[in-house]
């Protein structure tokens, strides 16, 4: 298959192109990593069957030439081909996920891409993938921290619990990582109430920060607070 490049100005838009495509964004991509596929134009009519919207962008960047390949073919197939390179590319899918690890990596190099940190934030939600990296995180953290926790820690849990009265009945208490909760609390609302031991130093700047994030974000409460502050520390982590 032969690839020619002609004057610019000898092609046109097919008249019935049904695609509205985004010739900005292909112009940003042009821009950064050139032309590098060609046109395919029907050779009788000089009509673009594959490309419109990349010669929009092409004549708006000034481009005199242009790479193509032409195709000899009646107007009725020339009008199928048209429609089956829209077709087959809406019918294509993501793996969201593995989308959205890419996106991350390639986080400092988005431009002309199409892709936007927005985006990047949005699927990496919607994926799962923010969820993963959360509980991947602090697994590590978990683990790295398990020989501190069992040694300084864990002596400690039964008499903390037993000054506070967490011996009250309804309330468990994870041995290891000194958290405890209270499924009965908010029951019927789907809710629990989450308790961690930490210092009087500790909980007053917890306190502190929390109470801050909370009006600084407009949260409804000091759990939306944390689970805002904990989600923003795994984006982070993944980028």
């Amino acid at each position: 298959m032969n690839v020619d490049v002609v004057p610019i100005a000898t092609l046109t838009p097919h008249p019935r192109n049904p695609r509205r495509g985004n010739v900005n964004a292909i112009a940003e991509s042009i821009t950064r990593f050139g032309q590098f596929k060609p046109l395919t134009v029907q050779r009788s009519t000089g009509h673009v069957l594959a490309g419109n919207h990349t010669l929009a962008a092409l004549r708006g960047l000034g481009h005199d030439t242009v790479p193509v390949i032409y195709l000899d073919v009646d107007d009725d197939t020339a009008l199928a081909i048209l429609l089956a390179d829209n077709r087959t590319s809406d019918l294509g899918g993501y793996d969201e996920k593995e989308l959205a690890r890419i996106l991350n990596d390639a986080r400092n190099a988005l431009d002309g891409t199409g892709y936007d940190d927005a985006y990047v934030r949005e699927i990496t939600r919607t994926s799962g993938l923010l969820a993963e990296t959360m509980s991947a995180t602090f697994a590590t953290a978990a683990d790295a921290a398990k020989d501190h926790v069992r040694e300084h820690i864990a002596p400690d849990v039964q008499a903390e619990r037993d000054r506070v009265g967490f011996a009250a009945e309804g309330i468990s208490t994870d041995p290891t990582s000194g958290v405890a909760y209270n499924p009965h609390v908010g029951e019927d609302t789907g809710m629990v109430q989450f308790i961690v031991i930490v210092t009087d130093t500790q909980r007053d700047t917890i306190a502190h920060l929390l109470q801050e994030r909370r009006r600084d974000l407009n949260l409804n409460s000091l759990g939306d607070a944390l689970y805002s502050a904990l989600t923003e520390l795994a984006e982070q982590t993944a980028a």
